[in-house]
């Protein structure tokens, strides 16, 4: 205990005595235990000296019953210099977590970006099953056999390469559909779909329907046999069915609709994500309708997502519609989505058009026949 009160860095105050008779304070001290040093007298009743603080309280409560007046000049040591500087430590302190924290980031891999594959979550799972997703000491050992399993995955891969760049692993793969084994010539020719047959031509093989004939999905058109004599010997199917394909699809619309347009009032908010938290600053959306755009707030390459959200108020009006002009844009729709349907080489022959009339609606069908071959090998 001597040791610790004669150390440097034990906390002590500089205290200013004043009284009649400051010789009494060095005997009041002495007697209670109360250690005092450098003490020098400044007037003829002051005296100012260094006080430990653990003996401070107890000395003023002994020179207060002899009327002596104590004020502190100043504190020194350890425990008030942290007292004083409190916020800088914090500061200091908070700043290093972050490093620490920011150095763990980028210390491991946390996603995969697949570039040049149509099938980007087939080459995650790869990269996962090798965990992958990890932290990065001795993830370079294991780059070469990840390699070679995504080039064993899929035959039409070329080649694939795989490399960690900051937290991600990228992964750039080449397809070559060149690769795909030769298709099977053999076997009968099918029915691709619903139709009527207009003309079957038969190249290889024997034809199982006439012309005019409706047909369904899966139905044999050309078989793979040839009637040699009695006898039938299996032959390669060939040919072509042309056949009318009929698509139809329909849409009910309102007459009436609700036309917004923006107020000019606008509300900001900020969405920050940061290692997994999804921080939004600025309040909420309380528009009741709205229209939404969004910034991204460019973060140097800093591994934080900020993104500037605007909404602007919008205020409806119910319009009536012309029916022409919601015929026309509900057939145009309604064509465009059945062309979808459709394969490049089929040929429109004829459209129809028919509308259905409602209280507050109307319903618009449409019905487009296509020429098109529907012969398929099974």
């Amino acid at each position: 205990m001597l040791k610790l009160l004669n150390g440097d860095l034990y906390s002590y105050e500089r205290l200013r005595f004043t009284g009649l008779n400051t010789q009494d304070i060095l005997n009041i001290s002495y007697k209670n235990g109360i250690i005092i040093k450098n003490a020098v007298r400044t007037e003829y009743a002051q005296m100012e000296a260094d006080v430990y603080s653990i003996h401070v309280k107890k000395l003023k409560k002994l020179l207060g019953k002899n009327k002596y007046k104590i004020s502190t000049i100043k504190k020194r040591g350890v425990f008030y210099q942290f007292d004083t500087n409190k916020n800088r430590i914090f500061l200091w302190v908070s700043l290093l977590m972050a490093f620490l924290g920011l150095c763990l980031f980028f210390s491991r891999t946390w996603s995969v970006k697949v570039f040049g594959y149509d099938q980007p979550e087939k080459i995650i799972q790869i990269v996962k099953n090798n965990n992958m997703i990890s932290w990065k000491k001795g993830l370079n050992n294991k780059i070469e056999d990840l390699q070679l399993q995504i080039l064993k995955s899929d035959d039409n891969i070329l080649w694939s390469w795989v490399t960690v760049n900051g937290t991600n692993i990228e992964v750039y793969v080449k397809k070559d559909e060149t690769l795909k084994l030769p298709e099977n010539k053999q076997g009968n020719l099918y029915a691709s779909k619903d139709c009527v047959i207009r003309n079957l031509v038969v190249l290889g093989g024997t034809g199982k329907v006439e012309n005019g004939k409706t047909v369904k999905k899966g139905d044999i058109l050309i078989e793979a046999t040839q009637k040699i004599g009695e006898e039938f010997y299996p032959v390669n199917a060939q040919g072509k069915a042309v056949a009318s394909v009929y698509y139809s699809s329909s849409q009910t619309v309102p007459v009436k609709s609700t036309v917004y347009t923006e107020t000019g009032n606008k509300k900001n908010i900020c969405r920050i994500r940061f290692l997994g938290m999804d921080i939004l600053a600025g309040g909420k959306n309380e528009f009741v309708t709205s229209n939404k755009t969004e910034q991204k707030i460019n973060t140097f390459g800093l591994p934080i997502d900020i993104t500037k959200i605007i909404y602007s108020e919008t205020q409806g009006e119910i319009k009536t519609v012309d029916n022409e002009t919601l015929v026309n844009e509900t057939q145009a729709q309604l064509i465009t989505f059945l062309k979808q349907q459709m394969p490049e080489n089929a040929v429109v022959h004829k459209t129809e058009t028919t509308v259905t009339e409602n209280d507050d609606s109307l319903t618009v069908h449409v019905y487009i026949e296509t020429v098109e071959d529907v012969a398929v090998r099974g």
